[in-house]
């Protein structure tokens, strides 16, 4: 978690490996700072495909769609992400109130969330959530959204697009 006020950075070339059901809160800042060549991963643990073989089982386990939940981001939580690759979270929960609650790769719950050059993929419903008309600001700029049923659900964030490509999903 990152707390309001609060600013982490994942240096370019880190891996992050996610558990089932494991979220990642953020408050304060996330920055996700991939340069060049170097990404900045967040992916299934089950994902052998970078950062090698993290739970051990060899060939018995493959990343898959809703392995892991979200990157939550509060109404003062900012994430930025520059050459960033996130796949294989995003899960389908039943809220406080019983029902069904689709939730993205990233949930916005306000806050802002600006990418850039990145790629999300292999989201269990939508790659990008808002929820309850919280409100939010969405920018992305060549990014490449694959792989999930919608690229993004919004209902009042400010979503800003420019020369992205979506593939393999409803849009």
């Amino acid at each position: 978690a990152v707390a309001d006020g609060a600013t982490l950075t994942i240096l370019p070339g880190t891996v992050v490996k996610m558990n089932l059901g494991q979220y990642f809160f953020v408050d304060g800042t996330l920055t996700l700072g991939g340069v060049g060549g170097d990404l900045v991963t967040i992916t299934s643990i089950k994902d052998d495909s970078v950062g090698g073989d993290t739970n051990g089982d060899g060939s018995a386990s493959a990343p898959a769609a809703g392995d892991w939940g979200s990157i939550l981001i509060s109404s003062t939580g900012v994430v930025s992400g520059t050459n960033a690759h996130v796949a294989y979270g995003g899960q389908t929960v039943i809220n406080g109130f019983g029902n069904f609650e689709r939730r993205g790769l990233f949930v916005l719950q306000g806050g802002t969330l600006t990418l850039a050059d990145s790629s999300l993929s292999y989201g269990q419903t939508d790659l990008i959530t808002q929820l309850n008309q919280q409100g939010g600001v969405i920018k992305a700029t060549r990014t490449t959204f694959a792989n999930a049923d919608l690229g993004m659900q919004t209902h009042s964030a400010t979503v800003e697009l420019e020369q992205n490509t979506f593939t393999n999903m409803n849009l």
